[in-house]
């Protein structure tokens, strides 16, 4: 509370001084907070604006300033684990505003700059991730790597961890169960797990024939 307290004072500050600044509160994935949590705060969304803490001096109500906007952030799906249904008076005070993925050249880019790989590194990870998310939505496998497991795979292969082939199964395959050979990754025969489909996915060229998963052979560049 303090810490909030000391940024509405900032905001308070610069609102007195004329200046147009916008001071944003982000709640990142709120709905991780249990609603017994936050009820208490719900007062901070609504047009009251207000919130009553209890300190050692007694209770203090902080009041919010016009340039103080609150962002929250949520998760939703089955594929999200540990999340909670909120409420319908915390929904009722944030406006849904729904996020489509970055496009393809865009999340190839942002890899490439933030992990220090050259583009084709980058745009083979987010090719297979890809493959393996559009398995994960026509239900033929139970996880799909995210924006997070790109940039393992990107550090792996900027630091030469293992040959292309098994620092992208690592990296991208890590969570599927099932069996596998150690030497070369690949699924033992006959299995029928996730891994086995994970890794058949990635092994067709079902991105427009851009990438498939390479061979043990192929080095980083």
């Amino acid at each position: 509370a303090s810490g909030l307290f000391e940024f509405v004072q900032r905001a308070n500050r610069s609102l007195e001084l004329g200046e147009n600044t916008v001071y944003p509160v982000i709640l990142d994935e709120v709905n991780r907070i249990h609603a017994k949590q936050i009820d208490g705060l719900h007062g901070l969304f609504d047009n009251t604006g207000q919130l009553t803490i209890s300190t050692t001096a007694g209770s203090m109500t902080m009041r919010l300033p016009s340039n103080i906007a609150f962002v929250a952030t949520m998760n939703v799906g089955p594929g999200f684990e540990g999340v909670h249904e909120m409420d319908d008076a915390l929904k009722s005070r944030f406006a849904p505003m729904p996020m489509q993925r970055m496009p393809f050249e865009v999340e190839a880019k942002r890899l490439e700059a933030i992990a220090g790989i050259s583009g084709s590194d980058a745009e083979a990870i987010v090719t297979l991730g890809r493959q393996l998310a559009t398995q994960h939505g026509n239900g033929r496998l139970s996880y799909a790597p995210g924006f997070r497991e790109f940039e393992r795979a990107a550090q792996l292969l900027k630091h030469r961890v293992g040959d292309r082939k098994h620092a992208l199964v690592a990296a991208l395959m890590g969570w599927y169960t099932g069996e596998r050979d150690p030497d070369t990754g690949d699924p033992v025969r006959g299995s029928d797990s996730d891994y086995h489909k994970a890794f058949a996915a990635l092994r067709s060229r079902g991105s427009g024939g851009k990438v498939a998963l390479p061979d043990a052979k192929a080095k980083t560049a």
